[in-house]
């Protein structure tokens, strides 16, 4: 689901991040000596013909770290020729429901899960809510993903 259209906010609870160039990402994929990185898309690279998942490089990365943090999201940036791996401790994203993004506002919970693998790989959500007075006038959907409470039944 591609929400950054959509997209009014997200704001990261205590992140860390971290930076992965294109070579060392290809090689956490077992991917050695690869001469040709391309960046395939926001989320993916292109190692010579192996598309690679930012998330898989991230997952992978943060085995290594000393504090075991949890992942919120991953992206490439392609200008800068790396990935990005945030953690943190949990996140909140706003989505404005108009346009084709409105059916998003009938079903809060199941919109949020679905966004979650994008915006909280790892961390659980909380709360799913729909606001109906927004900034934009149109209602806007709201994620709220937690690590420290757990409140999803």
């Amino acid at each position: 689901m591609a929400a950054e259209v959509g997209l009014v906010q997200y704001q990261a609870i205590k992140p860390r991040q971290f930076y992965y160039s294109f070579a060392e990402s290809c090689k956490v994929q077992r991917l050695r000596e690869v001469p040709l990185i391309t960046a395939h898309s926001l989320f993916q690279i292109d190692c010579m013909g192996k598309l690679v998942d930012a998330q898989a490089v991230c997952l992978k990365k943060g085995e290594e770290l000393e504090e075991r943090l949890k992942l919120l999201r991953a992206f490439v940036r392609a200008e800068k020729k790396d990935v990005v791996c945030e953690y943190g401790e949990g996140a909140e994203l706003n989505l404005v429901c108009q346009g084709s993004y409105l059916p998003l506002c009938k079903d809060p919970k199941k919109s949020c899960l679905e966004l979650k693998a994008k915006y909280s790989a790892e961390v659980p959500l909380w709360k799913a809510t729909v606001s109906e007075k927004t900034r934009s006038s149109a209602p806007e959907l709201n994620c709220y993903f937690s690590v420290t409470e757990n409140l999803v039944k």
